[in-house]
């Protein structure tokens, strides 16, 4: 996946993850990745028909409910433990 947020037929990387030094240096015996992840399981797409592949698979269009799960596509970090 390209982003977490498609407009038309453009994927853009909106959404982001904040953490604190500590964290990335692996302070307190945990260590944060340096690289955020898109969690784009097949469930959270759904086909688009009118710009072709894939989209979010939203919770409402509109006033309309489409069943869905959110319009952006989560993202997250990997924390490991640390000797």
């Amino acid at each position: 996946m390209l982003g977490t947020l498609k407009y038309q037929s453009s994927w853009s990387k909106f959404d982001q993850i904040i953490v604190s030094n500590s964290l990335l240096a692996g302070a307190d015996g945990i260590k944060g990745s340096d690289q955020g992840k898109i969690f784009d399981a097949d469930y959270l797409l759904e086909p688009d028909l009118k710009f072709m592949g894939l989209k979010t698979n939203r919770t409402n269009i509109g006033f309309k409910y489409n069943g869905g799960f959110s319009d952006h596509l989560p993202v997250y970090i990997d924390i490991i433990s640390v000797p």
